[in-house]
């Protein structure tokens, strides 16, 4: 199935068919994913050392639980009973998120006031039994392993350490070593964000079990992984809003844990942290969090949102009030640039009146790779005061059926004759491919109140010359206009997805309190807006269709239907 899945994309794509073909005659070198240690840890080794702190944990009695309770992993609720939660393991989850959420008790974290520590012990005890020794098993991939030493050594560290306590320790040195054994380094330009979870697992772990070779080696690894994961600028380079949080909640954290623990990188991150922390006001949209690109299974998006307000809630309740207050210094005297002027690689912000939007904007305009972006050059999220107008729908789960939630059509963007600006991105394509394809990067121009894009990218489809997109914003409207240069009869499809009920209103469309108005046929078509992994509300995609003539040029107005 693997080999009819990979000719039925070779197939419909084509771009892989261009480059596919140009490999075959020796135009293009395909550049294999080595898994290497990085250079920065050839010296380094993972000694055995004695747990100096684990005297510090006390011991856990277990007790069965009493009450029946509802857990979230990653999407799926399950209510487990005390008198058959020993019937549990992987098979009992539909998506492959939602099991290895159950393998890195990441539910442990998001239960918060909740939390049972008797469900917890629980459910150790029967991972423990059924998963422990499985080390091929999904149970045993390194990140989760990282996710799981993490939460339950700080579950440890609260409420006590799972008894027989030898042998928990026994296990959480296991996982050390899996973690130094199976680094997720896979070359200089495969590697994603994993790794940096990979040494913060190490280094936390090592911080807590007082172990110091494993305290070095993570150190060295997130020191040398920031600059991988993020621009200069203080950006993920993954082109994922919800990512940019999980990440700067990583190096927070472990600037946090160097700081409890008097260590000499100490000031290492908080540079940091000070860096990823200066991003997010850009995120912090009036009408809520803009969920561009993926949607981690991790947590849920409102568990980091107290990065963005500062309010004592999700995460940060978590921690003492000695670093709650730590962090709300940090975040104060971090220096954060006017958003409307913040020059980001991948990121732009602007704020007219009661309008507020923002892009997602790479540098060459195609998905950031390795990373958690979608295909969505041009596309946007508008706001108005506290209410949303045009949403990026997010995604709704790794698996087959979040794919699609990739592509275009779910992105506020214009497509010519079903085909999209950038293709698909691909870790093979060379930069000298990718130019080929779509040209030179996009020209990106303008200020707060007039904002311009200009691209070849559709220079790939015959006739089709010069596409420029341009967002003229004032107090009472938004003006969204193309203008597309070439030869020839096109379909041009304008999508728009908003979380407003719609209706199709004297050749424009009224959405909640909003209207839009342009030329071209308006549809309607009923979607989902993925607020977190695996959770949807209803929401309504607005498309514009046109067949033109080229040169042509396309203009959409949205304003206020009525007062709110």
């Amino acid at each position: 199935m693997s080999l009819i899945r990979k000719f039925r994309r070779l197939y419909e794509d084509p771009v892989l068919r261009q480059w596919f073909y140009g490999w075959l005659l020796g135009k293009w070198k395909f550049s294999p994913i080595y898994k290497l240690s990085p250079d920065y840890l050839v010296d380094t080794h993972l000694y055995e050392d004695l747990p100096g702190n684990a005297d510090l944990f006390e011991e856990h009695l277990y007790e069965k639980p009493v009450n029946a309770q509802n857990f979230e992993f990653a999407g799926e609720t399950h209510k487990l009973d005390p008198d058959l939660y020993k019937q549990i393991d992987e098979t009992l989850f539909v998506d492959i998120e939602s099991k290895l959420a159950f393998h890195r008790f990441s539910w442990v974290t998001e239960a918060g006031k909740k939390l049972d520590p008797d469900w917890v012990v629980a459910l150790w005890v029967l991972w423990v039994e059924k998963y422990s020794k499985a080390f091929s098993s999904k149970a045993w991939h390194p990140y989760t392993v990282s996710e799981r030493l993490i939460n339950i050594l700080q579950f440890s560290g609260r409420f006590g350490i799972p008894e027989p306590k030898d042998e928990t320790i026994k296990l959480l040195l296991q996982h050390g070593r899996n973690i130094y054994q199976n680094l997720e380094y896979f070359g200089e330009i495969h590697t994603g964000n994993h790794l940096a979870n990979n040494g913060r697992g190490l280094y936390l772990g090592g911080l807590m079990l007082g172990i110091t070779s494993w305290v070095d080696i993570g150190c060295k690894i997130l020191l040398e992984e920031s600059r991988r994961i993020f621009s200069e600028s203080g950006e993920l380079r993954e082109g994922s809003v919800h990512y940019h949080l999980l990440a700067s909640r990583w190096y927070v954290e472990c600037w946090l844990a160097a700081k409890k623990y008097g260590r000499k990188e100490e000031t290492c991150f908080e540079r940091i942290a000070s860096s990823v922390l200066s991003v997010l006001p850009i995120f912090n949209m009036p009408a809520g969090l803009p969920l561009i690109g993926d949607i981690s299974p991790d947590c849920p998006p409102s568990y980091l949102l107290c990065l963005l307000d500062g309010t004592k809630s999700g995460w940060l309740a978590e921690l003492a009030p000695d670093q709650q207050k730590t962090l709300k210094n940090l975040k104060t005297n971090v220096e954060t640039t006017n958003v409307n002027a913040h020059r980001l690689n991948n990121w732009r912000r602007t704020d007219v009146g009661s309008w507020a939007a923002i892009w997602h904007s790479t540098i060459d305009g195609w998905q950031p790779l390795p990373g958690h972006g979608h295909q969505d050059f041009s596309g946007f999220e508008l706001h108005y005061n506290k209410k949303t107008v045009f949403i990026d729908l997010g995604r709704r789960s790794y698996g087959v059926t979040g794919e699609k939630d990739k592509h275009p059509q779910s992105h506020n963007i214009l497509t010519i004759d079903g085909i999209p600006p950038y293709p698909e991105n691909k870790p093979y394509y060379s930069e000298e491919f990718r130019k080929i394809v779509t040209g030179s990067g996009p020209i990106w121009r303008g200020n707060f109140d007039n904002i311009n894009v200009e691209t070849r990218c559709f220079s790939r489809i015959k006739g089709i010359g010069v596409w420029q997109r341009n967002w003229k914003f004032s107090d009472k409207e938004v003006t969204i206009s193309d203008t597309i240069e070439g030869k020839g009869r096109h379909k041009i499809l304008r999508y728009f997805h908003t979380n407003h009920s719609a209706r199709n209103c004297n050749g424009g469309v009224v959405f909640g309190p909003f209207k839009v108005l342009g030329s071209g046929t308006p549809n309607l078509e009923p979607t989902k807006y993925w607020k977190s992994y695996g959770k949807s509300e209803d929401a309504m995609t607005i498309i514009y269709s046109d067949w033109v003539t080229l040169p042509a040029s396309l203009s959409l107005t949205v304003s206020l239907d009525r007062i709110f």
